[in-house]
């Protein structure tokens, strides 16, 4: 719910950053967040937690640190906000840092990913990253 909180922020910001920032949260719905919500659902049920290093890179993934494709949308919303009115700036900023507790549950929620899952998991976690070091191929086809 938080991301599309974003979105709908972003899409509120009549700056070029800020429509750029929706679409790179959206595509972080739709290409990396969804697919693990789907895959941590066994896990939730069975109350498996673990803190392994690819449930902390999951979860850094769902924060939106560096250098995965949330950071980019986060630091294009919060340039596009400062833009606007700096004070809205600082509201998004306190609601991202309020955003961190939520993704380290969900991230140690995965559990030991095997097989298919691992594979997928690992597959979300690339294409973050690759979005989040070099975001313009995703902007262009989007024509911003």
């Amino acid at each position: 719910m938080a991301d599309w909180g974003l979105v709908m922020c972003a899409f509120g910001v009549p700056v070029a950053d800020g429509q750029a920032a929706a679409v790179l949260v959206m595509y972080g719905i739709l290409l990396s967040r969804l697919p693990l919500y789907l895959w941590s659902r066994q896990s939730l049920r069975e109350r498996i937690q673990t803190d392994r290093p690819i449930n902390l890179l999951a979860a850094a993934m769902l924060a939106g640190s560096a250098p995965f494709a949330g950071f980019a949308a986060r630091v294009l919303l919060l340039r596009g906000a400062t833009e606007l009115y700096w004070p809205l700036a600082l509201v998004i900023a306190i609601g991202l840092l309020l955003w961190l507790p939520p993704s380290l549950r969900l991230g140690r929620s995965l559990g030991l990913p095997r097989g298919r899952q691992a594979a997928g998991t690992a597959i979300a976690l690339a294409l973050s990253v690759a979005i989040g070091v070099y975001p313009q191929p995703i902007l262009s086809l989007a024509g911003l």
